[in-house]
């Protein structure tokens, strides 16, 4: 199945030297927590899941009231995909979009960790 979509990235935002200040900060945070947070083997995989949905993972959950769980469809015949939708809360049209794509397949988390 062949994929369109009309969405265009800017690769050179994604160069270091054009990386903000805040994002520096941001990205030395995140690879703090997740170095020094404990290991999923430390528990076994239900025990880490429940620390998870606990807020006792490698990162803070913050669990926005407002959004909503949706599906998109596969490639696959009859296969969805979850989501979860963020929309602003102040009544302003959204300035952007952060599409977080999870890398280990929700074997350690879910859509919603």
């Amino acid at each position: 199945m062949t994929l369109t979509s009309d969405i265009t990235l800017d690769a050179s935002k994604f160069k270091p030297e054009n990386h903000s200040e805040e994002s520096i900060k941001i990205n030395a945070w995140l690879e703090d927590a997740t170095r020094t947070a404990p290991r999923w083997e430390n528990f076994g995989i239900i025990k880490y899941r429940e620390r998870g949905e606990k807020g006792e993972g490698a990162l803070p959950i913050k669990r926005l009231p407002d959004a909503k769980d949706e599906t998109i469809p596969s490639r696959e015949e009859g296969r969805s995909i979850p989501v979860r939708v963020y929309t602003p809360d102040n009544g302003e049209p959204s300035k952007g979009v952060f599409l977080h794509i999870h890398g280990g397949g929700y074997v350690l988390g879910s859509h919603t960790q």
